[in-house]
């Protein structure tokens, strides 16, 4: 259930691992919202596919993506940096929820691009129920409200 702690042990299996699309979303900055969305959208059910539409805004930086899931919908409070990508992520991440739950990949921190797993709420109890939450956190973070606190996680 774990990658080697020293990443210079990673065989290439280990490093395709982060990187497959059918297991993880991966972003990195500067990230088109619209590639997380498809990203997420081939990992998901087709009944919690989301859609993001972008729109002009009166407040800075002047555009915005409303996401929307089953029948709710949420702004992403874009700030125009490299890190919208994220912001995006955090945004679905919040929206979804309790239905999906998307949770950080740990092994993946200190990559140019970051993994992430959605899955059912369900299936993280089921996981949390096997593994127990130590494990479950130790490898895979829950993502915070905000950016700032999405951050400090990395940091």
């Amino acid at each position: 259930m774990s990658l080697p702690a020293d990443r210079r042990e990673w065989s290439p299996d280990d490093w395709k691992l982060l990187r497959n699309r059918k297991a993880f979303i991966s972003v990195e900055s500067g990230q088109e919202t619209s590639e997380t969305v498809s990203q997420w959208n081939g990992l998901v059910p087709a009944d919690f596919a989301i859609k993001a539409t972008g729109r002009s805004t009166e407040k800075s930086p002047g555009f915005t993506d409303e996401i929307t899931f089953i029948d709710r919908r949420l702004d992403a409070p874009y700030e125009a940096t490299r890190d919208d990508a994220f912001v995006a992520l955090l945004t679905i991440n919040e929206l979804t929820k309790p239905e999906v739950e998307t949770r950080l990949c740990r092994s993946s921190i200190g990559n140019s691009d970051l993994s992430f797993l959605p899955l059912r709420g369900s299936l993280w109890g089921e996981l949390r129920t096997e593994f127990g939450d130590v494990e479950i956190d130790r490898h895979f973070a829950r993502l915070p409200e905000t950016f700032a606190a999405f951050e400090a996680l990395l940091f």
